[in-house]
């Protein structure tokens, strides 16, 4: 797949060594729905004078960014790894600041993957995919199968950043020292040192154990509402007008979901036609898909390790450290699921925005950006003579 769209905001230690933040938005949004955040955040008084810039991805099968089927979890994550390692790379000057990455629901999962997978390449990159299959039919990992393929991501990962297949990259997405992408393809003697990757995370409401689509109220379902998509008759949807009405007949009852649905609607104001900017045959296909596809392991292991004992093998928990923020009025904000982000995740910080839903920084814009500042300011990091 080509690589992703992406809008930039820049901060106020653009060009010199400091941090960047990368932002994956949740399912049906773009990076537009972004754009007024990430200016508030870059000119937030704790954060201006350590941020390079903010980079605001549209994931695959959004935006301006390419349709390409799959769309799992898992595929997500690479994306996502491949445009941080990409960005980092082509950075001038470099980076030594590392990044930050902020996702939202279907952006918040794919964040989680990328770290979870990486934290485990001992069980999942080291060995040869033959062993590995053979281990997972046998149930080593506790029953979990890697239907997704994420062994076979990571390995992809690595070779479009001309890695060596099993090379384990560990450093780059564990806040170690770690060697950059251009320098790898050298001999050891050319090998230039690069700061941290990844500082830190932000997952925006949506928790590691959450089921996609499975909130109680019916009207907001994520099939429903693609399904809606789909039902609705695009040649009745000639204005702004006429689609919100088309919407409002295939059952879509929310003004607030309709408005945010017709940020996916391209109208041409010539022809008055139009058509769904997001690839919704592929969305409705795969977005069971979009939960974390690692789920089954980490809850099915009694304890974390990342080793084998007795022949099976526990996965080693993320230690970056990680806040979690969630919306007080979300449905995706349930105690059942927040006591569980401990057994994926080992530091972590939980916070929750008054009165916001699941788009808490749409809703609560200057909440949101109140809540994560200080966070945000811990980690990124302004290398350059009197910076902080």
């Amino acid at each position: 797949m080509k690589n992703l769209a992406y809008k930039t905001v820049r901060g106020g230690a653009w060009g010199k060594t400091s941090s960047r933040v990368v932002i994956a938005h949740g399912l049906l949004g773009n990076s537009s729905n972004w754009a007024t955040v990430s200016r508030r955040m870059a000119e937030h008084d704790l954060l201006r004078s350590k941020l390079h810039e903010i980079d605001m991805l549209d994931m695959r099968n959004h935006g301006n960014s390419p349709h390409a089927s799959p769309h799992t979890n898992a595929v997500l994550a690479s994306d996502l790894e491949v445009f941080t390692l990409q960005r980092q790379a082509v950075t001038s000057p470099p980076d030594d600041g590392g990044v930050v990455l902020i996702g939202h629901s279907m952006g918040g999962l794919a964040l989680m993957a990328t770290l979870l997978r990486r934290a485990n390449e001992s069980s999942l990159l080291l060995p040869s995919m033959e062993e590995l299959q053979m281990r997972l039919t046998r149930g080593d990992y506790y029953g979990w199968k890697d239907e997704q393929g994420f062994a076979q991501e990571m390995r992809s990962v690595n070779e479009s950043m001309g890695f060596p297949a099993q090379q384990p990259l560990d450093a780059l997405f564990g806040c170690k020292e770690a060697v950059s992408p251009a320098s790898s393809r050298h001999s050891p003697q050319k090998e230039e040192k690069r700061g941290p990757r990844v500082n830190a995370a932000i997952v925006v409401d949506i928790a590691p154990t959450s089921r996609v689509g499975s909130q109680s109220a019916r009207e907001q379902s994520v099939a429903v509402t693609l399904d809606a998509m789909a039902r609705a008759d695009l040649s009745r949807m000639t204005s702004i007008r006429d689609a919100t009405e088309e919407l409002e007949r295939v059952g879509v009852r929310e003004k607030s979901m309709r408005d945010f649905l017709l940020t996916n609607l391209i109208l041409d104001s010539k022809t008055r036609k139009s058509k769904w900017r997001c690839n919704l045959p592929v969305l409705c296909t795969d977005y069971n898909r979009m939960e974390l596809g690692l789920l089954d392991w980490f809850l099915n292991a009694p304890v974390e390790g990342g080793c084998s004992n007795g022949g099976m093998v526990a996965p080693t928990r993320c230690a970056i450290p990680t806040l979690f923020v969630f919306g007080s009025e979300s449905p995706y904000n349930r105690p059942e699921d927040r006591l569980l982000i401990d057994r994926f995740f080992s530091k972590v910080t939980q916070a929750e925005v008054v009165g916001a839903g699941h788009f808490v920084h749409y809703e609560k814009m200057q909440e949101f950006v109140e809540t994560v500042a200080p966070f945000l300011a811990r980690y990124l990091l302004n290398t350059e003579k009197g910076g902080n």
